[in-house]
């Protein structure tokens, strides 16, 4: 085996729910992956951080420069990735890469997350089901579509390792960021009876509000060609196909 992509990891409500499973889960995985490929010659490492990987800032926008105390444990264990991934390449030569998402958003996605209110709302239009989203309409963070991601990650992997300064790199979102009522008025194009409400769980809302507004992808874009292709109504209407509607 030459390359690695380390994409496992619980989210931000499990790693809440139970800190000692994350350090277990995200600490130590991403400590055995890098470990492992030391002792068995893996040559490259792609790592998926987080912008959870950043403390609130007042601005509320983000770069590669920017101090990064986070103040969940989702968002420790990131940090913990990234600084642990940048020893191993400097210690021992692991051609070691790493992108912090956005919010991902796709059809299917299964784990629990705070910010996984936005594909929840897609999918109850399709499901002809309710959902009671836990934020308010105005909650915005920073989401990318999941085909965008995995095209990232492709394109960071191809990349000449000549390309590759920075190394961890902030990828941008759908600009602007859209609010949960923003999709909302997406989804009601397809699905104009669709039934979603909103009632803002205080725990949910202390962890999205701490989440940057955005992410600047610039090292991104000059060092590897990095850019986004889906924007909210492209990657509603995808998300829609994609899932057979």
């Amino acid at each position: 085996m030459e390359h690695i992509f380390h994409l496992a990891a619980m989210l931000s409500a499990q790693c809440e729910a139970n800190p000692w499973a994350a350090i277990q889960v995200n600490g130590l995985g991403i400590y055995h992956i890098l470990e492992a490929s030391r002792l068995f010659g893996v040559r490259k490492v792609i790592f998926t951080s987080s912008m959870g990987a950043y403390a609130p800032v007042q601005s509320g926008f983000v770069s590669d420069d920017t101090l990064q105390r986070p103040q969940i444990m989702y968002g420790v264990t990131k940090v913990f990735g990234e600084l642990l991934g940048l020893y191993y390449h400097r210690r021992f030569g692991i051609d070691f890469r790493g992108v912090r998402f956005p919010q991902l958003v796709g059809p299917g996605i299964k784990s629990e997350g705070y910010g996984q209110y936005n594909p929840k709302m897609i999918e109850s239009g399709l499901k002809e089901i309710p959902f009671e989203a836990w934020g308010t309409k105005e909650t915005s963070i920073p989401i990318i579509y999941i085909k965008d991601a995995i095209r990232c990650l492709n394109e960071l992997f191809e990349a000449e390792e000549s390309e590759i300064g920075t190394r961890v790199y902030n990828v941008g979102q759908i600009t602007p960021s859209p609010t949960a009522g923003d999709l909302l008025e997406e989804i009601r194009k397809h699905f104009p009876q669709v039934s979603i409400t909103f009632r803002p769980d205080p725990k949910a809302m202390e962890v999205l509000q701490s989440i940057p507004t955005q992410l600047d992808d610039t090292n991104a874009r000059k060092e590897w060609g990095w850019t986004i292709r889906y924007g909210l109504k492209e990657m509603v209407e995808d998300f829609i196909r994609e899932s057979g509607g």
